[in-house]
């Protein structure tokens, strides 16, 4: 079934945006983030420095999720 434009999915997909920090000059890239990962010991500490970088984050239990996985699969 093929969906019409202007229909509703019922799926909600939030516009991309760069994710800029207050102060920020430049926009993280997933480079800059896992130079932080493998830069940092724990994922308090990739958090910390990310927060840094994004401060405005709409949700940051997602990056401490993601920071966790990320410094797991690391080991």
């Amino acid at each position: 079934m093929a969906v019409e434009a202007g229909l509703s999915t019922g799926v909600h997909v939030a516009p991309m945006r760069p994710f800029v920090g207050v102060g920020a000059q430049e926009v993280a890239t997933p480079r800059d983030t896992a130079r932080i990962v493998e830069q940092e010991a724990t994922a308090e500490d990739v958090v910390a420095r990310m927060l840094e970088l994004h401060a405005d984050r709409d949700n940051p239990r997602v990056l401490r999720f993601g920071a966790g996985q990320a410094v797991a699969k690391r080991s």
